[in-house]
């Protein structure tokens, strides 16, 4: 700005002479301090005072030659730098911003921290006159679990050490002591800081309904309702067994036996192979308590005499052979005589010589060769013809008179040599 004065002179002369000044700036949203003072000469000076939040560029500004002033004098708005935080972020209503964005004074901002982290102050953090934070310290920490939920009954949690720290998104089991099942509540995590997911478990009895019944057989129970270990025993109807090797069901969790439903099926027997002999029937395969006959060839027979067998709880004949054996032949009298003092024991087809007392006999023609006959009976190869060796003078009248059954003890005595 040019401002000049005329003053007025001696001699009735006007001179005029410029003089440099700098008037009173308009500050939009504040105003100089100063006196009624309305213009200033180069080289002083004014301060400026702001509107609320509002601030100065300088405190101070200076008159210059130019008739400008410097620093210029402005006031703006009071802003805070959004400062940086680590594991979050910050907001302002509701919207994201950036670390290093400017917020007017008065504007308050949210911390926001990630998952597994929790802000050291809820309040939210406001820009002050001075371009400072309300909570310069505020951050996210890491969000650990420093005890455990609370107890329940009949059960605890999956940890030895109550007292250890857990972190976030750790999570924990519950179990149920042995007789118990979990009936409400399951897994708890660790969220925040000491608030864990989820809500107090519950242990019950564990009880099991009657198991379902089953073809041809049954648990003889009449309860509705077993305790946990109860044991069942099934059984099948008498010709039956059990196929699936079921042998007991116990109570384990609720409502839920052991093993699987018994099976009955039908007790059979296969047809047996009977060595030397053969059954009078022609099935394959034989029920539970159905007999069956043998027939031995000839020469052979069952040694305990028993020909018929009867299908038993086990699927077998019992244990007895099931074979036909030789006979053995015990019937002498169609080669008895005098002359024989031993028989072989023969089985049916064997052949052998007896024994003949040569003191006083001789084999005058056939042979003394026996065989097992499949009668059980024994029988000459080629009948033999027996003749005394030694004669005496009395040899003949006595041995009419005197009878078979006297010994050959008296004979000797009433031989003559």
């Amino acid at each position: 700005m040019n401002n000049a004065f005329c003053l007025p002179l001696t001699f009735n002369l006007m001179l005029y002479i410029s003089i440099e000044v700098c008037t009173i700036p308009n500050i939009d949203n504040g105003r100089v301090n100063t006196s009624s003072k309305d213009l200033y000469k180069p080289g002083e000076q004014i301060s400026v005072s702001c509107d609320n939040n509002y601030e100065p560029l300088s405190s101070s500004s200076t008159c210059q030659d130019s008739r400008t002033w410097a620093p210029q004098l402005e006031c703006t708005h009071v802003t805070c730098f959004v400062p940086p935080v680590t594991n979050g972020h910050y907001t302002w209503n509701l919207q994201p911003v950036s670390v290093g964005h400017m917020m007017p004074h008065g504007s308050s901002i949210q911390l926001n921290c990630a998952d597994c982290f929790t802000s050291s102050s809820m309040t939210p953090n406001t820009c002050q006159e001075n371009r400072t934070w309300s909570q310069p310290a505020q951050r996210c920490i890491s969000t650990t679990c420093s005890a455990l939920p609370p107890n329940f009954t009949n059960g605890n949690y999956n940890f030895n050490d109550p007292s250890q720290t857990f972190q976030c998104n750790q999570t924990i089991k519950p179990l149920c002591y042995e007789g118990f099942y979990l009936q409400n509540g399951g897994d708890r995590q660790c969220t925040s800081l000491n608030v864990w997911s989820g809500e107090l478990p519950v242990c019950s009895s564990i009880t099991c309904s009657s198991p379902s019944n089953f073809s041809h057989g049954s648990y003889h129970h009449s309860q509705t309702l077993y305790g946990y270990g109860r044991t069942l025993e099934p059984t099948c109807d008498k010709g039956y067994y059990i196929a699936n090797n079921v042998t007991e069901r116990v109570c384990e969790q609720k409502d839920t036996w052991s093993g699987e439903t018994p099976v009955c099926l039908k007790i059979q027997c296969s047809r047996p192979q009977v060595e030397n002999g053969r059954l009078l029937s022609n099935a394959d395969v034989y029920n539970f308590s159905m007999q069956i006959t043998i027939e031995c060839n000839k020469g052979y027979q069952i040694k305990d005499g028993e020909y018929t067998r009867t299908c038993q709880t086990d699927g077998t004949w019992g244990s007895r052979q099931l074979q036909c054996d030789k006979i053995i032949c015990s019937n002498t009298s169609e080669v008895a005589h005098d002359a024989i003092v031993a028989y072989p024991t023969l089985a049916f087809g064997e052949v052998h010589e007896v024994t003949v007392d040569t003191s006083f006999y001789v084999l005058t023609n056939g042979s003394s060769v026996v065989n097992c006959s499949w009668d059980g009976s024994l029988k000459w190869i080629s009948q033999p013809t027996f003749g005394i060796e030694k004669q005496c003078l009395w040899n003949d009248i006595y041995y009419s008179l005197i009878n078979h059954w006297f010994s050959r003890a008296y004979h000797i005595i009433l031989c003559f040599v």
